[in-house]
């Protein structure tokens, strides 16, 4: 373990560390991609483990003995793709961060203490309206829960000894700072300091605070550096990802489902779209992640009986190509679409598929 600065010590919030295994599976997930000789020269995604490999790998950095994207996950996380179908998959990425922050970074994992739901959800509200009025990205529905409790933490000076350092790429927080003080802390100075991670160690003097540069090297940081929360590029890759990350999918059938999705896009169209390109001119990418977040969206505010419901349906391949030709329609339309009607199209095969499950579990008592 790196020997800790008598003055600093690095801290981590436990109730972060699921996104930090959502990446990691997402980055397992990219294997099957990365196999492919058309894209072995390309950056096919935004992934903060996938960007960090890629830099590597054209700059021949790369260890001697990694040659592919599947050496370099295994060599560091000791993870292989197979992992990510593991129903437990998530405690098992905990572990192997637990360790690399712990034992070789000598960054502590903290409970933060609970706060009452009104508090944060007022919170919430607050990054909403910042994110709004900035015209910043959205935050995935999780991610926003997280920060909304990190923020009531920040500002919750009864429990800092010191004003703490926030070390984070997400601009949000600039703003939001700004605008608690002024709607929740009026009279009160400033009480927590806000930093990127390259600006913050720009700060430090490196010797003095003996970080393990050899682990946690500058070409790192300066590649997670250049990522945003949510980049304003799109990459087809991550965003078929994202519409196949479904509960309890095997990896023969995902194999399978990733050949089904790309006929949403036209034949001349994947090949071009797979590198990551601006959200602005390729409107087929932009439209399949819109809508995928607004049926994410619409899901979860029905509640978890019909997410799950849903998954379950796209499990059975004769409803996912339903479901891929109704978003085909939407994606390829030479006009803006609403997206309700598309909402309702797969309304009626959810309603159709669970009535089938009613039927065959029905079946055997009526003989």
């Amino acid at each position: 373990m790196p020997k800790s600065n008598e003055f600093i010590e690095l801290v981590v919030s436990d109730h972060y560390l699921s996104e930090v295994t959502h990446q990691l599976k997402q980055a397992l997930l990219l294997i099957p991609f990365t196999t492919n000789p058309l894209f072995s020269r390309i950056q096919i995604s935004t992934n903060v483990f996938f960007k960090h490999y890629f830099y590597l790998h054209e700059n021949n950095l790369l260890p001697q003995d990694i040659e592919t994207f599947a050496d370099y996950m295994e060599d560091n996380f000791k993870l292989k793709e197979e992992d990510a179908y593991e129903h437990d998959f998530h405690r098992i990425a905990y572990g192997i961060i637990e360790y690399k922050l712990e034992y070789e970074l000598g960054i502590r994992i903290e409970d933060i203490p609970s706060y009452d739901n009104t508090i944060i959800e007022s919170t919430q509200s607050l990054f909403e309206s910042v994110i709004n009025n900035e015209h910043l990205d959205d935050k995935p529905y999780k991610a926003l829960k997280n920060d909304s409790l990190m923020g009531c933490h920040l500002f919750n000076n009864r429990v800092h000894e010191i004003e703490p350092f926030f070390l984070t790429w997400d601009k949000s927080f600039v703003f939001f700072r700004r605008k608690y003080l002024e709607k929740y802390k009026r009279g009160m100075s400033l009480c927590w300091h806000l930093f990127s991670p390259a600006k913050f160690l720009n700060h430090i003097d490196l010797i003095n605070f003996k970080v393990n540069v050899d682990t946690l090297s500058d070409d790192l940081i300066s590649v997670i550096e250049s990522v945003n929360f949510k980049d304003r590029t799109h990459s087809v890759v991550d965003v078929v990802n994202k519409f196949l990350d479904i509960k309890n999918i095997n990896k023969n059938q995902r194999t399978r489902y990733i050949e089904l999705t790309k006929q949403i896009f036209k034949d001349e169209e994947f090949p071009n779209t797979v590198e990551i390109i601006s959200a602005e001119n390729e409107i087929a990418v932009k439209r399949f992640s819109t809508i995928l977040d607004e049926i994410s969206n619409y899901y979860r505010d029905k509640g978890e009986a019909f997410i799950s419901m849903y998954r379950l349906m796209l499990l059975q391949e004769k409803y996912f190509q339903k479901i891929i030709t109704i978003i085909k329609e939407y994606v390829n339309s030479d006009k803006e679409m609403e997206v309700a009607p598309l909402l309702e199209k797969i309304n009626k095969n959810i309603e159709e598929f669970k009535n089938k499950q009613l039927e065959n579990t029905q079946e055997p008592e009526n003989k």
